[in-house]
């Protein structure tokens, strides 16, 4: 995988920078934790005697045909964003609720924890002649 800055930025342009790869890893993280929750809802209330047991009335007719997931930047800084804003488009045949439940649960997205909880980063210098792990 090739990344890189934009040519304003003294770079080739020549790929996604590391910025718009962090973004898109919120993005399809998010979109992949709505699609497992709405996927596991289905299956269990495919799975209960009742349809409205546990409160899962609906999810066995429901479909999920798309999920549209923008990240956006906002802030001054060109290369570290005061905030990332997710918005979410949910096509199918959903109730509000169901819709409501699906962008709740998408704030269990890894990518999103790591964010918002800082996850500490430590870097260490290695020499070529080191085994690769």
């Amino acid at each position: 995988m090739v990344s890189d800055l934009t040519k304003h930025a003294d770079g080739n342009d020549l790929g996604p920078s590391p910025k718009e790869l962090l973004m898109s890893a919120l993005g399809s993280c998010t979109a992949m934790t709505i699609r497992t929750v709405f996927e596991n809802s289905k299956a269990l209330a495919g799975s209960r005697q009742s349809p409205t047991a546990n409160g899962l009335g609906g999810w066995a007719e429901s479909t999920l045909d798309e999920i549209r997931v923008k990240v956006e930047e906002w802030g001054s800084h060109p290369h570290v964003p005061e905030r990332l804003s997710v918005r979410v488009e949910l096509i199918g045949k959903l109730t509000e609720e169901q819709k409501s439940r699906l962008l709740k649960a998408s704030s269990n997205c890894p990518v999103k924890t790591m964010l918002t909880k800082g996850v500490p980063v430590d870097s260490t210098l290695v020499s070529g002649n080191e085994p690769r792990d």
